[in-house]
């Protein structure tokens, strides 16, 4: 089971939104599992330390979660374990917004680097975390 997997037994409309680092445990046995669903009773979870650029576009805003919220959060985290690098790490919280909002990206190439995921060989657990359901969460 994958972080897209267990993403997925959430439900049709099910939404964990507050996908973040230190909500994702890997057992020793490489089994995923998601702690702490916020969903949209606690959008104002993800104003708190630690979460600054994991938020997607309407969870700026405010306009309610959805499964496509969760999904780009997914896309952040597989960025950070890819290049060992965080994608939002602006030094205030309201670049980090201005960042996410205007979709600004950077390559992952231009991240990787001596201790980048991709070079120490941390990589081999993407394949495992990010399984093909992810495509079934976008239906």
């Amino acid at each position: 089971m994958g972080i897209a997997d267990e993403l997925l037994k959430l439900g049709k409309d099910g939404v964990h939104g507050d996908l973040v680092p230190h909500h994702v445990l890997i057992g020793y046995d490489g089994a995923v599992a998601l702690i702490d669903p916020a969903a949209s009773a606690y959008l104002d979870r993800a104003q708190s330390a630690g979460r600054e650029g994991y938020r997607s576009p309407e969870h700026i805003d405010a306009d309610g979660l959805t499964k496509a919220s969760d999904i780009f959060v997914l896309g952040i985290l597989l960025f950070e374990m890819t290049t060992g690098h965080p994608l939002y790490a602006e030094p205030t919280h309201a670049d980090n917004e201005v960042r996410i909002k205007a979709g600004e990206m950077p390559k992952p190439r231009t991240r990787t680097g001596p201790n980048s995921a991709s070079r120490t060989g941390k990589g081999r657990l993407v394949p495992h975390l990010f399984s093909r359901n992810c495509l079934v969460l976008m239906k």
